[in-house]
């Protein structure tokens, strides 16, 4: 598994977390 720098772990997440809030909406 590729180490993540904090910041890309982070970035990632976030974006993950708006894909959710995005779904959890549109749904």
């Amino acid at each position: 598994m590729a180490k993540l720098t904090k910041a890309a772990f982070v970035e990632a997440l976030k974006e993950m977390t708006l894909l959710e809030i995005k779904d959890l909406v549109d749904g």
